[in-house]
């Protein structure tokens, strides 16, 4: 299979904000590209496995005569207007039929959906943290449901009390709150817990040896 793929021009109109334009190096030397060709239309250049070739090849079998011929970008584009409202719910409970309030967890970490969506909605799906001088971090992926008041100093998934950071500001405010040192024995408590439970699904019980673990509370 060759090392690049073909580029195809893709219409991106509808959307109210574009994204920073990616390019990722892989170790095979594959470039994956999108560049602007013009107003509202870019390149995409990728290259893809036979698994998803065979998959393009039977989406377009599939859709017939409701997309051009050979418009591989019109399959693209018809994918990822499934692919989303997917991931948004999964991300932050989109829905187009709220269900009813339920009872309020005993989990002091749960955070309910409808917080999840209204939250996502006010902090417009971008991390919240402001610098001293003022500006906004600008990132938009990894971003982690953050509450306002830790957990642990009685704070509550409520919509005032919920906002949303990327990684790396949520766990800078909470290295500023409780130490540096604190967090790190708290995320090396957390891994040993991961690895203990990827490691019991492998050997049986009396096989595992765990170090102990720090019993710390989420922020």
């Amino acid at each position: 299979m060759p090392t690049s793929g073909p580029s195809f021009a893709i219409e991106t109109a509808g959307f109210s904000q574009t994204p920073p334009l990616a390019v990722v190096q892989h170790r095979d030397g594959d470039r994956q590209r999108v560049t602007p060709l013009a107003p509202q239309r870019f390149g995409v250049q990728f290259t893809m496995d036979q698994e998803a070739r065979d998959l393009l090849c039977y989406a377009q079998e599939l859709l017939g005569h409701q997309i051009p011929p050979g418009d591989v970008a019109a399959v693209f584009k018809r994918a990822l207007q499934a692919l989303v409202p997917q991931l948004e719910r999964q991300k932050f409970a989109a829905t187009e039929r709220p269900r009813p309030g339920r009872s309020p967890s005993a989990d002091p970490r749960h955070i309910p959906a409808p917080v999840k969506r209204e939250v996502w909605e006010r902090d417009q799906g971008q991390c919240t943290f402001v610098s001293e001088a003022g500006h906004r971090c600008e990132a938009r992926t990894g971003l982690e449901f953050d509450h306002v008041q830790e957990v642990a100093r009685g704070g509550t998934a409520t919509v005032s009390g919920i906002r949303l950071r990327c990684r790396a500001h949520n766990q800078f405010t909470a290295e500023c709150t409780f130490g540096a040192e604190f967090m790190r024995h708290k995320r090396l408590a957390a891994a040993e817990a991961l690895a203990a439970t990827r490691l019991a699904g492998r050997l049986p019980a009396q096989a595992i040896v765990v170090s102990p673990a720090v019993s710390l509370d989420d922020s």
